[in-house]
């Protein structure tokens, strides 16, 4: 009991953080036009929590209708939404998403600063949880020595208090465990 209370304290200190503080969001989707509606209502709702918000997507090598989708959002909210052009690579694997990532992180410091820069994963069928970047939001707010919050650890479909294996959606990102 004493840790559930503990928790919803952190988490509406959380909050509380988010409403006074601005951050650039990043993402990176490919091929995805099953989920890029999707991506944009969770996203919406992510940038809801904050003061200001602005979200930088790579999705402009994407040749499954993603593209469009991106650039539809881009257009009907030009102060949420920058479309970031790919950046030419012929690297695959970790070594692309690295230099994609990186090309993200350009397009946010070219732009104002923000207090706070996320990184997400477009490609993921799973929820953003609110209340998890709430909780890192209290952790960032309470300990200014911290330069980031690397992975939320297993994200769980069904919305469960823990992993069920094999049961529903569940993913980590492993390379936010490096």
């Amino acid at each position: 009991q004493g840790r559930r209370v503990e928790y919803a304290e952190t988490r509406d200190a959380g909050y509380g953080a988010a409403r006074s503080s601005t951050i650039a969001i990043g993402v990176l989707i490919h091929n995805r036009i099953d989920i890029a509606r999707l991506l944009r209502a969770k996203l919406d709702a992510l940038a809801c929590i904050f003061r200001e918000a602005r979200i930088y997507i790579i999705a402009g090598d994407s040749t499954d209708g993603t593209e469009e989708v991106v650039g539809a959002w881009m257009r009907e909210s030009p102060e949420l939404v920058r479309c970031v052009p790919p950046v030419t690579t012929l690297q695959r694997g970790v070594r692309r998403i690295a230099t994609l990532r990186n090309a993200l992180l350009d397009a946010i410091e070219a732009d104002e600063p923000t207090d706070y820069i996320a990184m997400f994963d477009g490609d993921l069928e799973g929820p953003i949880s609110l209340d998890g970047v709430a909780h890192t939001m209290a952790a960032l707010e309470r300990d200014r020595s911290l330069s980031a919050v690397a992975a939320f650890g297993l994200n769980n479909w069904l919305g469960l208090d823990s992993s069920v294996p094999f049961v529903g959606y569940t993913y980590c990102d492993p390379l936010a465990f490096r």
